[in-house]
């Protein structure tokens, strides 16, 4: 075989591998973009599923202080290791519901008590937003920075209309950061949540309306 033959087998194939590698990356792409679109699917699913199962644990119920245990309980067994406070910004509500989960951060509830105030709760469902610890800094929290150095700490508001109903905080040990979805499905109930309270403080029944 003569070099002009060779040189011209050689550009043949190296044609061929650089349509293979575009061809690959092309196929690589679109099996991103179909296992992105397949993650956003179930996480989807599995948001849905996790409010309708919360909303079915309040059905039926009417006063403040079982409809917190309700929910702090339910984010107890859906959201692992995490403790709950619940924070109500009315002072003609009970103020605070301490929840927790795991013995390690037993002493978490006494020294966050005097920093999640109803003020507090109010600045959060002002942003109208999953606030995580910087925000919350920022808002003022005045918890000890030993304390906040040993947890992941989270605040979701819940508001009626206009009116600042409170927050739940979630908080687990730092070594075990809260994430993104489950903090998100947290989020996706929160105004539910809100119109349970209202419905409680006027005694009415209220699941036919979330």
């Amino acid at each position: 075989m003569n070099d002009t033959k060779r040189n011209r087998i050689r550009g043949l194939i190296s044609e061929l591998n650089k349509r293979r590698r575009k061809q690959n990356k092309k196929i690589d792409m679109l099996c991103n973009d179909m296992l992105d679109s397949h993650k956003s699917f179930i996480n989807s699913l599995q948001t849905f599923r996790f409010a309708a199962d919360f909303y079915e644990t309040l059905i039926g119920i009417s006063s403040i202080d079982e409809l917190s245990d309700s929910a702090a309980n339910f984010l107890i067994s859906n959201i692992p290791n995490a403790s709950v406070a619940i924070v109500f910004a009315d002072s003609t509500l009970p103020q605070l519901h301490f929840y927790g989960s795991n013995p390690e951060l037993e002493d978490a509830s006494e020294m966050l008590s005097n920093s999640l105030t109803g003020n507090l709760a109010k600045e959060v469902c002002r942003s109208n937003q999953i606030c995580t610890e910087s925000e919350l800094l920022e808002m003022g929290i005045a918890a000890s920075p030993v304390i906040m150095k040993k947890i992941s700490i989270a605040a979701i508001g819940f508001s009626n209309t206009a009116a600042a109903k409170g927050m739940v905080v979630l908080y687990r040990d730092s070594d075990h950061p809260l994430i993104p979805d489950e903090l998100t499905r947290a989020a996706s109930v929160m105004h539910g949540f809100a119109k349970a309270v209202r419905f409680c403080e006027h005694k009415t029944s209220w699941q036919s309306t979330l």
